[in-house]
């Protein structure tokens, strides 16, 4: 399962919410809030250093732009599977 973690006043994190909300993403993934006390958990436990940040199967970390860029991927559904590292 992937996991995606977001911040409220994070400029790129609005693309990611929105493919999230929209059902564009095929779910399991886990979702985050690091402005919640188990966003920020999660994130502390997986060493997550910013937003956003998309967390591969495999724990290929991928940051910023990127995490948006294989989000969009994903719900275009021509992303390649995330347990591959890139």
């Amino acid at each position: 399962m992937i996991k995606v973690f977001v911040a409220p006043k994070c400029n790129l994190c609005e693309p990611i919410k929105e493919q999230l909300d929209t059902g564009a993403v095929t779910p399991p993934y886990g979702y985050y809030d690091v402005s919640t006390p188990e966003g920020m958990a999660e994130a502390a436990m997986y060493g997550v250093m910013g937003t956003p940040t998309v967390i591969s199967s495999n724990g290929v970390k991928h940051f910023g732009q990127e995490a948006v860029d294989i989000i969009s991927q994903m719900a275009s559904r021509s992303a390649p599977p995330l347990s591959e590292s890139s």
